[in-house]
C-alpha cells in the first residue's frame, strides 16, 4: 500500500464502444447520455458498491478496509467524472488497422 499513491477502478467494458448514433463521444455530452452517465457513475462510486467490487476481488474482506473505500471513491470526486465517464461508455470503438 505505501507504492500506491492513488488507484481508480473504473470498467465500462459491458457496454463501452456502444457508438451511441447522433454522438461522437466528444464532451460534453448530450442530455440523455449525460443523465444515464450520471446516474451510473453515482452507482459505481457509491460506497457499497466499491466494497462488493472489493469484495469479489479478496478472497477475505480484511484485505481491505473502509479507509481504502474512501481513498477509492476520492478519486471520482473531480468536476466533470460522470461526463467523461458517458464519453467512455458511448465512444466509437477504436479502429485498428491490419499491420501485414
Amino acid at each position: 500500500p505505501d507504492l500506491i499513491q492513488t488507484i481508480c477502478l473504473l470498467n465500462a467494458t459491458p457496454i463501452w464502444g456502444s457508438n451511441l448514433p447522433g454522438w461522437s463521444g466528444d464532451l460534453p455530452p448530450p442530455f440523455i447520455p449525460r443523465k444515464v452517465g450520471r446516474f451510473l457513475f453515482g452507482n459505481i462510486r457509491n460506497l457499497d458498491t466499491i466494497g462488493k467490487y472489493l469484495s469479489a476481488a479478496y478472497f477475505h474482506r480484511d484485505a481491505f478496509d473502509d479507509t481504502l473505500m474512501k481513498q477509492i471513491r476520492a478519486c471520482t470526486e473531480g468536476k466533470g467524472g460522470h461526463a467523461a465517464f458517458a464519453s467512455i461508455l458511448w465512444s466509437p470503438p477504436a479502429k485498428f488497422s491490419t499491420v501485414r
